[in-house]
Parts: structure tokens; sequence; C-alpha cells
């Protein structure tokens, strides 16, 4: 009976054994193996791509951070010389003599309220500005027509006030001598007329030195405004209203020119600005797919991961139960062999003592 116990574990063990497909599990675990290497590189593709997304992000927005400073900078700039425009502006009416409402009514009556005056017209060397004022004084209020005779009738109805006409004649092409003051000066006309027999002096003592020798009509005149004839002498350093009146007209150009440059700046800026947000913008709506796609692709990835690390499990668990059955084959294989021999042994001493007894029994009966 216990050998045929034994016989039957072993049967048992054996179909057991049969039962566990360790080549089909390993054949898995190679699948899955492959699977997880495969999902980790897409996952670290979609990561390093996202991570190359988030630099771009930073990228733009640093940049608007830049172009906003920018911005404000220039911003900041225009407002200064608006500031600085205005008000210039307004002395320089003053001075040119716009803010008279009598004056600029029959202007705007005649059609000439946009008219340039002498000032604006003129292009004074550096340094020379006060000589040319002194020597012009209400001629740089003047405003310039191309003709005066059709206005005569409306001239004589012009009421109480200063009015100042000035008909440019075109310039000759001569250059004017060097010691001329209308050498120190460049206009779109002639200027001969205004600054005839006018000469200039470096100095006052110059000036004094040419006095004498000026002929009837001529006159010099220093950097500094010192207006001398041949037996008079002009000094002006009251506050009068068109003093600098040259200087503020190339300083309002300039003005005029830098908010120019300025406004195309802040245009551009603006223009890059919103280049650069429509950038940020495709770049975060880019960088959330690419987060969608690396939660997905990780997913993937972990779910596979999960998925090997069972079949790991279950294939360490059929390699003990199969390294078990096998030590238990082999103890039970040892046992009904043992088992086996005990009963031949038994067998074989069952049959000698037969033997003995059927020849005891021969004997007996031979003696008989």
């Amino acid at each position: 009976e216990a050998l045929a116990q034994a016989q039957q574990r072993l049967e048992r063990l054996e179909h057991e054994a049969a039962e566990l497909d360790t080549p089909a599990a390993e054949t898995e675990r190679e699948t899955l193996d492959e699977r997880v290497q495969e999902l980790e590189e897409i996952s670290r593709g979609w990561q390093e791509r996202a991570d190359t997304v988030r630099e771009q992000i930073d990228v733009a927005r640093a940049s608007i951070t830049q172009f906003t400073g920018q911005l404000d900078e220039v911003r900041g700039e225009l407002q200064e010389q608006r500031g600085r425009f205005a008000s210039l502006q307004a002395l320089q009416q003053a001075a040119l003599g716009q803010t008279d409402e009598v004056v600029t009514d029959w202007l705007q009556a005649q059609g000439l309220a946009r008219n340039q005056r002498v000032a604006e017209r003129l292009t004074v060397e550096p340094g020379w500005e006060t000589a040319v004022e002194t020597v012009l004084g209400s001629h740089l209020q003047a405003v310039c027509v191309d003709d005066m005779n059709p206005l005569a009738a409306a001239l004589e109805r012009f009421g109480a006030g200063t009015l100042g006409l000035f008909s440019p004649r075109a310039a000759t092409g001569t250059g004017a001598a060097p010691q001329c003051l209308s050498a120190k000066v460049r206009a779109p006309f002639d200027v001969g007329g205004l600054l005839a027999g006018i000469l200039v002096a470096d100095s006052l003592a110059q000036a004094l030195a040419l006095q004498g020798g000026l002929a009837p009509g001529e006159s010099v005149v220093t950097p500094e405004g010192i207006w001398l004839g041949r037996d008079w002498l002009r000094l002006a350093r009251d506050t009068d209203a068109r003093a600098g009146v040259i200087q503020r007209s190339r300083e309002l150009a300039g003005l005029e020119a830098a908010m120019d440059a300025g406004r195309e700046r802040e245009a551009l800026l603006l223009e890059t600005l919103e280049h650069s947000r429509e950038e940020l913008r495709e770049l975060e709506a880019g960088m959330l797919q690419q987060q969608q796609e690396l939660r997905a692709a990780t997913a993937r990835y972990t779910e596979a991961r999960s998925a090997l690390s069972a079949c790991n499990a279950r294939l360490e668990q059929m390699l003990l139960r199969d390294e078990r059955n096998r030590s238990e084959q082999q103890q039970t294989r040892e046992r009904r062999d043992a088992q086996r021999a005990e009963l031949q042994g038994a067998r074989s001493v069952l049959e000698a003592a037969l033997d003995a007894m059927h020849r005891d029994s021969q004997r007996r009966e031979t003696l008989q």
C-alpha cells in the first residue's frame, strides 16, 4: 500500500510539473521586457520634447519681459519728448506771433494759416543763432507767401496788431562771402535781401576794428549778438520773446524726428511683442499636447512595468514550484525505490522460508 501511495504521489508531481509551463512564461517575460524598453524609449522621447518646449517657453517669456521693458522705456521717453515738445512749441508759437488772435484770424481768412514763418525755414550755423536773431528781429515772425500783390486789399483792411510777410526769391546759386552773415545761414530761398551788408566778427574787439572801415549801409555782428554800424552799436540783453527762436526751431525739429523714430520703435516693439505672445500661446498649447502625450506614454510604460513585474513574480514562483517539485519527485522516487527494495527483500526471505518449509516437509515424508 505504501508503495502504491508513493507511486500515486510521484504521478501527481509529474502531472504538476507538466502543468508548470515555464518556457511560455519566460517567452512572455521577454516580450514584456521588450515592450517595457520600447515604451521607456517613447516616454523618454516625449519627455525630451516636453523639456525642449519648456525651454522655448522660458525663452519666449524672457523675450516678452525684455520687449515689455523696452516698450515701457520707449513710451517713457516719448512721454518726456512730448512734454518737452509741447513746452517748446508753446514758447515758439508765442515767439513767432502765432498766439495773436487778430493775426491768426487774418491769416486763416487768407488761407495762409499753415504757411511757415521765416524762422522755421532757416538753418543757422551753430554759434551764430543769436547774431541772426538780433539782425532779423521781427522778420523772424514774417509769414512766407508766394506773392504779396493779391493780398493788397486784405492788407488795407488789417486791423490792430503786427503782421509781417516775406516773399522768398529763388536762391541765386552763388555762395555768400565767408565774412558775410548770410554765409552762416542756409535756406531754400535767397537770404541776401534779409542779411545784405551784414558782416561777421568773431569777437567785439574784431568788430570794433572793422567798424571804422564800414561803408554806408554795412554793419558787423558778433556771435553774441553785438551789432555795430559805422556810428552806432546795439546790444540787447532784454527778455525778448524772440530770443532763442532759431535754437528752439532746431530743437523742435530734432524732437519731432526723435518722436517719429520713437513711434516707429514703439510700433516695431508692439508688433514684436504681439508676435512673441502669439508664439508663447502656440508653445503653451503645444506644451499641453506634449504633457498629454507624455502622461499617456508614462501610463503605458507604468502598466507594462507592472505587467513585467507580475510576470517575473509568477515565473519566480513557477521556478520555485518546479524546483520543489523536482526535489519532491526525487525524494518520492528514492522512497519508492527503497520500498520496492524492501518489499523485494521481504519476498526473497518469504520465498526462502517457503522453500525451507517445503524441503522440511519432503524430508519428513521421506523419513516416514
